[in-house]
């Protein structure tokens, strides 16, 4: 990895330094307190102060400005020196949920449930939504029905009947864009949507009519589920609404669900798996933002503190692939996004981490069972995949 400007890497670690040994992180903190707060390596983090070039992406950059309070110029100028740009997110806004709400979906348990708010934001869950989805590996403002069709690879790929759903999507978010045409938090939500999701634009513009409200999952654990899904509005609460996963009865899913529910249990019961699950959220997150270049095993090992071949095995077990499938996906993700703009497949290759156009071709086809080519000609026709 090449440094922005020479001598940024030790800039940084001299800055990082001065920060943890100022009153406002705790005068004289340590360096393990530090990535303590911040839920990083220790070692990865003394790294970092060293001045050494080791992989860095935003959101692991977030992490230690976060621990050591670095706000407005300070943590701008940080980011400066790494190279980098804080990642566009939703701005947070509240939602009051009543306790007798939240326990309501609690108790429609073992089906998965959930609320969510005007802008599409997941407000409580239960056990079952967790099983089917691992709601925990997604930062708190990516916790968005929205997102989580249009700019989660990973739950692209579990959905079976994925452009349907999208459609279900689209034509809910139309309605309440038009019954609030002047909420700035919808208009927020629809120009993220836009600028992550080739698929969401072309949906968009489309004027489908609505699939049935079945969704299809083939889970990494327990393989294929169907739910019929219905949403209803809260009582006292118009903005906010509830979504019900009723399991098929005849195919099966009744007994995969049964069983998807007690491993998830067993792993909840497990003191140092809830511990992992924390750190795989995080190792995710940062494959998530620095995607586009070589991320070997060990540096995430370091970054989570934690053997490789250990980080390995947990990595798969929660997000459903290792960490080098994952960044596959995350890599083609981002190339259709590109390929939508009309970008060259030669220059998407060399954006998104591919070390040529033909790298592309062979894991584009892998991942989307046909060519870039393909895929841009599909776009022209005003088709998605």
């Amino acid at each position: 990895m090449t440094e922005p400007v020479p001598g940024a890497r030790r800039a940084l670690g001299a800055m990082l330094a001065a920060a943890r040994r100022s009153a406002r992180a705790g005068r004289g903190a340590r360096p393990g307190e530090v990535a303590e707060r911040a839920g990083v390596g220790e070692s990865w983090y003394r790294w970092l102060e060293e001045g050494r070039n080791i992989g860095l992406s935003p959101v692991a950059l977030g992490w230690v400005a976060d621990a050591l309070a670095l706000r407005g110029p300070a943590r701008e100028r940080l980011f400066g020196l790494a190279g980098l740009e804080e990642a566009d997110e939703l701005s947070p806004i509240v939602e009051p949920i009543r306790p007798s709400v939240r326990d309501f979906i609690e108790a429609v348990g073992p089906y998965p449930a959930y609320l969510y708010g005007r802008r599409g934001d997941i407000l409580a869950w239960n056990g079952g939504t967790e099983a089917v989805y691992r709601c925990h590996l997604f930062p708190p403002l990516r916790r968005n029905t929205y997102l989580f069709i249009f700019a989660q690879p990973e739950i692209r790929k579990l959905i079976v009947n994925w452009k349907e759903q999208a459609t279900r999507q689209i034509l809910e978010l139309k309605s309440t864009i038009a019954a609030s045409p002047q909420d700035p938090a919808l208009a927020e939500l629809r120009r993220l949507l836009e600028a992550e999701s080739p698929d969401f634009r072309a949906l968009w513009r489309a004027k489908p009519s609505a699939p049935p409200p079945v969704k299809v999952f083939l889970h990494p654990r327990v393989g294929r589920l169907v739910f019929d899904v219905e949403s209803l509005s809260i009582e006292g609460e118009p903005r906010t609404r509830g979504r019900f996963y009723v399991p098929r009865s005849r195919d099966g899913t009744r007994g995969r669900l049964a069983q998807l529910l007690d491993l998830h249990r067993r792993d909840g019961r497990n003191g140092r798996q809830r511990v992992l699950r924390e750190t795989v959220r995080k190792v995710k997150e940062h494959i998530d933002r620095a995607y586009a270049r070589a991320i070997p095993l060990d540096e995430l090992a370091a970054l989570a503190d934690m053997d490789k071949f250990r980080l390995l095995r947990a990595f798969s077990s929660e997000v459903g692939f290792p960490p080098h499938a994952y960044q596959l996906l995350v890599r083609i993700f981002h190339a259709r996004r590109m390929l939508s703009a009309d970008d060259s497949a030669a220059h998407v290759a060399l954006a998104v981490g591919f070390t040529d156009q033909s790298h592309l071709i062979r894991q584009f086809r892998r991942v989307e069972g046909m060519t870039p080519a393909a895929y841009q000609r599909r776009r022209s026709e005003g088709s998605t995949s």
